[in-house]
């Protein structure tokens, strides 16, 4: 079996959407990975560039209208030393 990554959050970012609308989230620098979170949301989405929740131009369809949240996790090795990596990331809701 396969080793999961510990991660912890990094940064947080809210907003709101409604049902229907593509999400589009490039990430790059750091050692860091995006998810989606909701209360709509059965479980988080991973947000990052192979996802197989995306499709092929890393959109994701976002199933109902309300409140997401973005969070930017880092490994939790990191986080225990006080590393903070610096990346870039642009949200794109259409």
């Amino acid at each position: 079996a396969r080793r999961q990554r510990q991660m912890c959050i990094r940064d947080s970012y809210k907003f709101y959407a409604k049902k229907g609308q593509k999400l589009k989230v490039k990430l790059t620098g750091g050692n860091v990975e995006a998810y989606l979170w909701g209360n709509q949301l059965k479980d988080s989405i991973n947000l990052g560039e192979y996802s197989p929740e995306l499709d092929n131009n890393g959109i994701y369809i976002l199933p109902a209208s309300g409140e997401y949240e973005i969070r930017v996790l880092q490994p939790r090795s990191q986080a225990r030393k006080d590393k903070k990596p610096q990346y870039w990331m642009s949200i794109d809701i259409k």
